[in-house]
């Protein structure tokens, strides 16, 4: 399922729109997220924490405001080299392909970066988190909460090609919109 909202990388001087984003979500879109509340000021230290060349945050965006995102939090320190992947999109656009969307392109981006194994850790209600995990082949499993599982092969020409492509689309369909926002 495609999305008609661009999707594209996140950089660090864009982390204020992913706060707003993260802070936008009510209270049990957030337990979802994070697995349990958490106030403004824990998502202001958690964005301010991220280590961006580990962490990468692919967005969707809609007049200028993140919508969707995705996350792909790389392990420094293990080997093979892994990955746990989050996604968070505000209630209004649930069910229009975002999260789908983030999910894809977040797995050509682990397997573009040698990622081996990537995992996602949900709480036992986020049944539309198990459905998509398992909808891209991970395997859940069941402890307090439920952990999914994937093994990845590494990257290949059309991997790296596609995610540029797909990079260089989305840009220029955010500078269009841009454009015609300030026609």
């Amino acid at each position: 399922m495609s999305t008609t909202l661009p999707i594209h990388r996140l950089y660090p001087a864009e982390r204020n729109k992913f706060k707003e984003h993260l802070k936008r979500l009510a209270p049990a879109d957030r337990r979802l997220r994070f697995g349990s509340q958490i106030s403004d000021a824990r998502i202001d230290r958690y964005v301010d924490g991220l280590e961006w060349p580990w962490a990468i945050t692919l967005v969707a965006m809609k007049d200028g405001l993140v919508r969707g995102a995705g996350e792909c939090v790389i392990a420094r320190h293990t080997w093979p080299p892994t990955a746990e992947l989050a996604f968070s999109v505000e209630p209004a656009y649930q069910g229009q392909g975002i999260g789908s969307g983030l999910f894809e392109r977040l797995l050509v981006v682990a397997r573009n970066r040698g990622i081996s194994r990537i995992h996602i850790v949900t709480t036992p209600d986020n049944t539309r988190m198990q459905r998509m995990a398992t909808r891209y082949g991970m395997t859940l499993v069941r402890n307090v909460d439920i952990e999914g599982r994937l093994e990845l092969t590494g990257p290949t020409p059309t991997s790296l090609s596609g995610e540029w492509v797909d990079a260089s689309l989305s840009w220029m369909v955010d500078m269009l919109q841009r454009w015609r926002a300030s026609a």
